[in-house]
């Protein structure tokens, strides 16, 4: 009788076990099935899903200008003066809708230092054969540093520290140039800042893309003091105003997200097949690192010890195991409609000139696929330092949104400089600005300037004092009548793509410098 109980017994574990196999297998099979499916209808749509098919062609020489951007960075000194101390600063907002003329100020002054111009000018001295040399991209703007995308995200890409640290430097060198009244070579260092911007559209990094918007974003402060220079002309205007309609971030970007997703599809082939990469992979993304084996003598500790190693690697295989058969055709597949569903925002955007109903499109669909709740179903937290295997490619995407977001504040950016130097050449050749943007076209603008916002054109009015508000509705989409204040109640934050609308800055009064450098304790003038 004994023996008939046991032998039921083991007949349900083990029919249990069946079943649970069964469920994994099936669980399994789908699972990989509705990847592979997922992955065939995106290239019968025609999307490109390997390294290789996005990489882009190599330049030829004659258009690479690789080498001499190179020379020009090894002619730059790192320790330079006043540019690394306490450089000059562009369009330093000091009250709500208002910035601060760097160059027109008698001295270059910041919190902690006051320096003379003298200063700077001589670093700008020092800098001129690297500099000269940055000017030669305007001509060519394209670098090919031969990067190896196959190396996934695990590329070096030294040079974009650099190009920003180059854009800077122009930066600089240009309010000196105001600072003198040259506004010819100002307006060569800006376009050549420019030309950095517009010299990596091609590299297939997302960082690559938030580099570029960062440099735009200097070279649009610096393009700022240019236009309140009582010297500059309309040839230099029109020469900055062709080179930021020049400049395009939404497709880049997009070819960026298409190399982001080929990469993750490569690194979770490289992990299936090869455990040295799954762990490489998992330790890359596990912060803070396990601690050190114990280097203690005592018998007890190293017993202790090697039962925790031994517990920590099956735990590891185990989780490896189940990855492998489970969970990551289901987490692919989520990232793949995620990263998906930016592509499709970006291309959406493009096409109907607004990013907000393409932004909620793809809000919409990551709810969908369940995206937005990874962060409050996941189980990991501050105190578990391992990544979460079941969500480690789809978790990595969710701070994507944040990316697209910089590309809309990038392109509302840039449709208000080009604006906004359309202004001032209408104002040179008519004594005012116009009573409305319609004025401009087609001898300043070819249309409307729109806002990328909602689509709509750009806010305009002229002021009785001889100034204008110009600004996008922001990222609210709310048109809230050029309303300069922080978004965010209670914010200190003055810069104005943080405000209820973007309100492109008017230079500050004398007693708003006043109380700015009263309020912030400056450090006073020599």
């Amino acid at each position: 009788m004994k023996l008939r109980k046991r032998q039921k017994v083991l007949l349900l574990i083990a029919s249990l076990a069946l079943g649970l196999g069964l469920v994994a297998i099936i669980h399994h099979i789908r699972a990989k099935r509705a990847l592979a499916t997922y992955q065939q209808q995106l290239i019968a749509a025609g999307e490109k899903l390997t390294v290789d098919e996005i990489t882009p062609k190599p330049l030829p020489p004659d258009k690479n200008a690789a080498t001499v951007f190179n020379r020009a960075l090894n002619l730059m000194n790192p320790q330079v003066g006043v540019f690394i101390t306490n450089p000059p600063a562009s369009m330093t907002m000091v009250a709500p809708g208002k910035a601060r003329i760097g160059w027109a100020e008698p001295s270059i002054r910041s919190r902690e230092a006051t320096n003379s111009w003298d200063d700077a000018i001589a670093d700008v001295g020092e800098l001129s054969p690297a500099l000269t040399l940055l000017e030669e991209l305007i001509e060519r703007p394209h670098l090919d540093f031969g990067i190896n995308y196959r190396l996934g995200f695990s590329t070096p890409l030294p040079n974009l520290a650099q190009s920003k640290r180059a854009a800077q430097y122009l930066c600089y060198a240009a309010l000196c140039d105001l600072h003198q009244g040259n506004t010819k070579s100002a307006t060569v260092r800006l376009r050549a800042l420019l030309a950095l911007s517009q010299a990596s559209a091609d590299e297939r990094f997302i960082i690559s893309q938030l580099v570029r918007i960062a440099i735009a974003a200097i070279g649009s402060a610096a393009t700022w003091e240019l236009l309140q220079s009582p010297a500059v002309t309309d040839e230099q205007l029109a020469q900055l105003q062709d080179d930021w309609t020049r400049l395009e971030f939404s497709l880049a970007a997009e070819n960026s997200l298409a190399m982001e997703r080929a990469i993750a599809l490569m690194t979770a082939a490289q992990m299936r097949e090869s455990s040295a990469e799954f762990r490489k992979m998992t330790a890359a993304f596990t912060w803070p690192p396990s601690p050190a084996t114990t280097t203690s003598s005592n018998w007890f500790d190293k017993t202790e010890q090697f039962a925790k190693d031994t517990w920590n690697k099956s735990r590891l295989k185990a989780k490896e195991t189940a990855w492998r058969f489970s969970w990551v055709y289901t987490d692919q597949l989520r990232s793949l409609q995620a990263v998906q569903a930016l592509i499709a925002c970006l291309r959406q955007a493009r096409t109907n000139n607004s990013f907000g109903p393409a932004l909620s499109s793809q809000e919409q669909k990551w709810e969908e696929i369940g995206l937005n709740r990874l962060e409050t179903d996941d189980s990991s937290n501050a105190e578990t330092p391992e990544v979460n295997l079941r969500t480690m490619f789809s978790q990595s995407i969710s701070s994507l949104s944040r990316f697209v977001n910089k590309v809309l504040v990038i392109e509302a950016n840039r449709q208000l400089v080009v604006t906004a130097i359309a202004l001032q050449r209408y104002k040179l050749v008519a004594g005012d600005y116009p009573a409305d943007l319609g004025a401009l076209v087609p001898e300043f603008l070819p249309g409307l300037p729109k806002d990328p916002v909602d689509g709509n054109s750009l806010r305009y009015k002229r002021n009785s004092d001889g100034t204008f508000l110009l600004y996008s509705v922001g990222a609210d989409g709310e048109d809230n009548g050029g309303d300069p204040n922080p978004a965010k109640p209670g914010s200190k934050s003055m810069h104005w793509q943080h405000c209820r609308d973007w309100v492109w800055p008017q230079p500050a009064t004398q007693a708003e410098l006043a109380t700015f450098y009263d309020r912030h304790s400056f450090a006073l003038p020599n």
